[in-house]
């Protein structure tokens, strides 16, 4: 049996110590009482979130990111309806593994917001962010997000701070007869246009010399000492350690993530993961030490995603992410894109900064 890689910047407490630490404020509305979720309010809180959002998504779904997660357990504020004992109002948040350069953090990522419709207006959110606010570990937690413009609004109304710096972002376009006739180019003119379109876009086709790019199945101890060699940050970062990817990519029970690697003889140099999803791909990691083994990955990504009836490939990431070059030059347009980063944290000015971030598209539940 392969042993466990141990987790980089492992939490050290769980949802058993933050629900010991228990937020003073309780509610003054003598119809509710706040409280602090475990994981046997989990299949509740999945009904609740799927009733209103009008959603499907299947236990295992929500297990994966609400229990399997690595660093723990899913830390819920929940409101809950005296009468009936109900549950009726959940906000929830995620361990997630954070560093500041070589320092070891610890944050939670924001997850699902939802309150039931007809108690929407009530106050019931406020209720929850001044019990969240009150929390112990308030004051000592980073928590981050990667809102779009709903949540933006949500929190504007109740003076939560608001990042006005989207994330930059890229888009390869893999598909441009679709493009175009989408732009409004008739379909007889897209048909010629496009191959020209393509040629003046693709780069050359890197040379491998003795190098091989093979599938990756697993990531192990080579894989984590690569990742953080070569994702790792001056500022506030997340380090992906093997047994997190194993878990993001490997074990989701609806996305689909294809990894690759450079190899060396058999010494791993580099490697990428991709999200498939219908006609679009997301460029999920893309870890090397030098450009040559990044524009050699990706022609392996256009190539995967093209094979699979993939429109685009898209990413998005902090603008001091070390790739952004590569993928420019592999004719990337790059654009703001319509994810801002947003922090809070009482105790870590410069965490409030979003220059000082670098997040990517494996640092969000969202994907």
């Amino acid at each position: 049996m392969t042993a466990i890689v141990p987790l980089p910047a492992p939490h050290k407490k769980n949802w058993r110590d933050w629900q010991h630490a228990q937020p003073p404020f309780q509610s003054p509305d003598p119809r509710f009482v706040l409280r602090l979720s475990s994981p046997e309010d989990f299949p509740e809180i999945y009904a609740l979130v799927n009733s209103i959002f009008k959603i499907n998504k299947s236990v295992a779904e929500y297990d994966w990111i609400y229990k399997n997660n690595p660093y723990g357990s899913a830390l819920c504020h929940l409101v809950v309806e005296k009468a009936s004992g109900n549950i009726v109002s959940t906000g929830a948040r995620f361990p997630w593994p954070l560093a500041r350069a070589n320092q070891d953090m610890e944050t939670i990522q924001w997850g699902d917001s939802a309150t039931l419709p007809e108690l929407q207006g009530q106050g019931l959110l406020s209720l929850r962010i001044k019990h969240t606010d009150s929390h112990p570990w308030y004051d000592q937690a980073i928590t981050f997000g990667l809102p779009n413009q709903a949540s933006r609004n949500a929190d504007k109304k109740y003076n939560r701070p608001v990042s006005s710096q989207p994330a930059a972002f890229a888009r390869k376009i893999v598909d441009w007869r679709s493009l175009l006739v989408r732009k409004g180019m008739p379909d007889y003119l897209a048909k010629l246009a496009a191959p020209v379109a393509t040629f003046v876009n693709r780069p050359s086709r890197r040379k491998q010399g003795d190098l091989r790019v093979a599938p990756i199945y697993n990531f192990y101890q080579e894989h984590q000492t690569l990742s953080l060699d070569y994702s790792r940050s001056e500022n506030f970062w997340c380090p992906h350690g093997a047994q997190w990817m194993n878990w993001r990519y490997f074990s989701h029970p609806s996305k689909k993530y294809l990894a690759h690697g450079v190899y060396d003889g058999d010494e791993l140099q580099a490697f990428s993961v991709i999200r498939l999803d219908r006609d679009s791909a997301m460029l999920m990691e893309l870890i090397a030490p030098n450009n040559h083994l990044s524009q050699i990955l990706l022609d392996q990504v256009e190539y995967v995603a093209a094979e699979s009836g993939a429109k685009s490939i898209d990413f998005y990431g902090g603008k001091n992410w070390r790739q952004w070059p590569a993928l420019k030059q592999q004719g990337y347009f790059m654009r703001p894109s319509n994810l801002y980063p947003n922090v809070t944290s009482n105790h870590c000015p410069e965490a409030l900064l979003p220059e000082n971030w670098q997040l990517l598209p494996g640092d969000s539940d969202v994907f």
